[in-house]
């Protein structure tokens, strides 16, 4: 729901973006961008900690199946951890989007993919339970098809489901 706010922001502030990119008045696109960093961020970073502190709340309020809690607190604690930069990283896609540089940008994101997220993610699993592959990014698809092949990678033992 949170991720919804920052996106409604982000439509909101694109034409304010693209007309002064266009206009070339770089100083008030730059004076947009960062006040709708800041506001994004606030609203990601009280998303993450009302997801922090709260989890079994959250889970408790689709489910009533120990297990199903067990394995959502543990994934949500995960993913909070690095919620609060979504605001920065989803404004920061706009920005590119309205001074059009899409190519730069998919440039950087298969870079992000391949260059970091997979090797940093092959040093953690040996380090966690299976947990962390879904609380890693899951609203990110990259992740999904690799999923069994991290899993046959590192078969891990005594973890909820297994």
């Amino acid at each position: 729901l949170l991720c919804m706010v920052v996106v409604g922001l982000c439509q909101g502030v694109q034409p304010i973006l693209g007309y002064n990119y266009g206009a070339g008045h770089i100083d008030r696109m730059k004076r947009a961008f960062w006040l709708s960093v800041m506001i994004a961020t606030a609203v990601t970073t009280a998303g993450c900690i009302f997801g922090l502190f709260t989890p079994k709340w959250i889970a408790l309020a689709f489910t009533d199946n120990p297990e199903l809690i067990f394995v959502t607190v543990n994934s949500l604690e995960i993913s909070m951890l690095a919620f609060w930069a979504v605001g920065f990283q989803i404004v920061s896609t706009t920005l590119f989007q309205c001074s059009f540089q899409g190519q730069s940008l998919l440039f950087l994101l298969l870079i992000f993919g391949l260059l970091i997220f997979r090797p940093v993610l092959f040093q953690l699993l040996p380090h966690f339970d299976e947990q962390i592959i879904p609380g890693a990014a899951p609203e990110q698809p990259h992740v999904i098809p690799r999923y069994p092949l991290l899993k046959i990678a590192y078969p891990l033992k005594g973890t909820v489901g297994t």
